[in-house]
């Protein structure tokens, strides 16, 4: 089959022809999964152009169904040599050694379902252990916890500082908390020229410094 071929199917099958646009995804569910998702495949690795039509099965036996005008003399006359060839192949006899294996399959499946069930009958009652619910704690409110630290905050926008040492937070309310929970060590003068240097670890935006920064304001 070439690539790119445009092939026009025509089928009197009513469930085939709605759900061909779904056929994909009614697979999945159908006893024929592994037959519709080749059909797919192949669709896709030929990159076919399928368009599907239907019509009405035995139009030339049963004078009571309407012919539609699409349905053309050759697509009766091999609507009628398929069902033929259908009814040849469900006449002919199967494989002995195909159908002993489906057999076999099938009773293997019910006796797992069988013993499953017993099992399931049998088991003792397991009591249900009750969930106790904890209620969780109410967040404290950023102001609040701004009133009671140690450092004279300034709220800008959803920046927090301290005027006294100089940190800040911003962002997450994890950060935020952190840094209004945090000490607040003014900066110490360490030289002539008045540069305040920061001795101690400080949050700034969230990331706090190491103890060997030299950090001044």
């Amino acid at each position: 089959m070439n690539l790119g071929a445009s092939i026009e199917f025509l089928t009197d099958s009513k469930l085939f022809f709605d759900q061909f646009s779904k056929v994909r995804d009614k697979a999945k569910d159908s006893i024929n999964a592994d037959q519709f998702l080749r059909f797919c495949q192949l669709i896709e690795d030929k990159n076919l152009q399928v368009r599907v039509r239907r019509m009405p099965s035995h139009l030339d036996i049963d004078p009571t169904k309407v012919r539609p005008d699409c349905v053309r003399d050759s697509d009766i006359l091999g609507n009628d040599k398929a069902d033929k060839l259908a009814d040849l192949s469900a006449k002919s006899p199967l494989d002995f050694s195909l159908v002993l294996k489906y057999f076999k399959t099938v009773k293997l499946v019910r006796n797992i379902q069988s013993r499953l069930a017993v099992i399931l009958c049998n088991l003792p009652n397991r009591p249900k252990q009750k969930k106790i619910l904890v209620p969780k704690e109410a967040l404290v409110p950023l102001s609040s916890l701004a009133a009671t630290s140690k450092h004279v905050v300034l709220l800008e926008g959803s920046r927090y500082s301290c005027t006294v040492c100089k940190q800040f937070a911003s962002g997450s309310r994890e950060q935020i908390v952190s840094f209004l929970g945090s000490r607040c060590v003014p900066p110490v003068s360490t030289s002539g020229a008045g540069v305040d240097r920061i001795m101690i670890p400080i949050s700034l935006g969230g990331k706090v410094s190491h103890p060997s920064h030299s950090i001044g304001c």
